[in-house]
């Protein structure tokens, strides 16, 4: 049961301790797609729920083997959500228009319309800044469910099977202090992560210096919302 939703700000020491303790739950992101089982139809359901499981990040992120860590947290100065899976409003759509007649054959004519994604979104990208390590860029693959879809289209009601991701689905990108800030000038990845990129875990003292050091207004259109349950069980929602 959910108790608060709180924005609030968590180290990198926070998220050791939820899972060391096992207190840790998923972080559900924004955007993601569903695919038709039907090759002919080529758009993406847009759901509630794309979800990914903070254990299998902190595991992901710092080469975590059976209580061996291989890469220490303490190097790490901000763990950033970015890309398509945070993208507002979404990762890419566009408006599709279709018309019925409202008595099936007769009477007026009924027009209607709705946004559809037009690509989808099954993996969550984080950039991990560190103080001086860069480890090459690890990833989860993802790992696919099926749903059924319920839609109304005119006087019926359809069902459609669908694809989506249910666990899995991360990719970690580390880089430097330094490389980051020298970066931040001119690639524009760089600055697309600082403008819309969603701090998930951060030492709030190093990343304020570090940012301090770059010249780029952030405008992020979602924010972090931390949530704990009766059990102590830690979840995230970005929204």
């Amino acid at each position: 049961m959910k108790i608060s939703d709180v924005e609030t700000d968590l180290s990198i020491g926070d998220f050791s301790d939820f899972f060391v303790r096992n207190k840790i739950g998923r972080l559900y992101l924004p955007n993601c797609g569903m695919f038709s089982c039907d090759p002919d139809i080529s758009e993406y359901k847009n759901i509630e729920g794309f979800t990914i499981r903070l254990d299998a990040l902190y595991q992901l992120s710092t080469d975590w083997k059976i209580n061996k860590i291989g890469i220490n947290p303490d190097e790490f100065i901000a763990m950033i959500s970015f890309g398509d899976s945070i993208r507002f409003p979404n990762a890419g759509s566009k408006k599709v228009e279709w018309s019925y007649r409202k008595y099936l054959f007769f009477g007026p004519e009924v027009k209607e319309s709705r946004e559809i994604l037009t690509k989808s979104v099954d993996t969550a990208d984080f950039l991990v800044l560190t103080e001086q390590s860069t480890p090459p860029t690890r990833q989860l693959e993802p790992r696919y469910g099926w749903y059924k879809n319920l839609y109304e289209q005119g006087i019926g009601t359809y069902c459609q099977e669908l694809k989506a991701v249910f666990d899995g689905g991360i990719k970690i990108t580390y880089m430097n202090r330094r490389n980051f800030v020298d970066s931040s000038r001119e690639d524009k990845s760089v600055q697309e992560i600082i403008n819309e990129g969603i701090p998930v875990f951060f030492d709030a003292k190093r990343f304020n210096e570090c940012m301090g050091e770059i010249k780029i207004e952030r405008e992020p259109k979602r924010r972090l919302w931390w949530q704990i349950n009766e059990s102590g069980v830690l979840s995230g929602r970005i929204r």
